[in-house]
């Protein structure tokens, strides 16, 4: 019998046209080996992609942006690689009006309803910094139940956001459902504050249907690269995950 050496990893070029699944116990996310959320799926039409946490759906998507200080965000949506590993995805990306290189992580926290971006920023090659770096994210919640909820009498309500400073946190919920409910924040909350202007997604993706925050995270302008956590969880409780102090 012949034997095939076992792969630590899959990796292949960015594909808007191919799906996959990050799965968790509690928690999974579809999405393109692009890191885009298409409309698909007919159970409930085009509400297939996005992140879900059953029996609800949470996001329709997120993305992330970098831009300097008070410039134009550059939105990740041109990856220039999907790498899948035990513990998660990472897409790859080069930005060289800002002269750097990007990496998004994703993963699920084992057991728990909890999703996680890393974002590691890193000079490009030989370019210069050109100042501060933010970082922000745009959510897209969409809160309703799973296929055939409405057979039990559940209906799908508005979705409201706020920030709880006691969890430093923005908290995304469904007006007529109190357990409907989604926690944002970073890893280093003293990092995230500002918004980027407006809570506009990227060019090409159509306006929220619900409610969106932008939060830009400082990366300085220095050789080494910077890294940053961004936890987002479905909160029957809303307690938001132990972070470093």
């Amino acid at each position: 019998m012949r034997e095939w050496p076992a792969q630590r990893h899959l990796c292949t070029e960015a594909d808007a046209q191919r799906l996959y699944a990050l799965c968790g116990t509690r928690l999974y996310c579809v999405e393109s080996l692009a890191g885009t959320f298409p409309d698909l799926g007919w159970h409930q039409a085009g509400e297939m992609g996005g992140v879900w946490s059953p029996p609800i759906k949470l996001l329709d998507g997120y993305w992330i942006g970098l831009r300097r200080r008070g410039g134009t965000p550059i939105w990740l949506t041109q990856p220039l690689s999907w790498q899948l590993d035990p513990d998660g995805a990472t897409l790859a990306y080069a930005l060289p009006a800002l002269g750097v290189r990007v990496w998004r992580r994703s993963w699920i926290v084992p057991d728990q309803p909890a999703l996680i971006l890393d974002v590691t920023i890193e000079p490009d090659g030989d370019a210069i910094p050109g100042g501060a770096l933010e970082c922000g994210v745009v959510l897209r919640s969409d809160l309703h139940g799973v296929w055939l909820s409405e057979q039990l009498g559940w209906t799908d309500g508005l979705d409201v956001a706020s920030y709880r400073p006691d969890l430093r946190a923005v908290v995304l919920a469904d007006r007529d459902n109190a357990g409907w409910t989604i926690c944002a924040g970073a890893a280093s909350p003293s990092s995230w504050g500002r918004t980027f202007g407006g809570q506009s997604a990227p060019r090409g993706v159509a306006a929220a249907r619900r409610s969106g925050i932008a939060a830009p995270r400082t990366a300085p302008p220095a050789r080494a690269c910077a890294s940053s956590s961004l936890v987002l969880r479905a909160q029957p409780t809303l307690r938001l995950l132990s972070t470093p102090s």
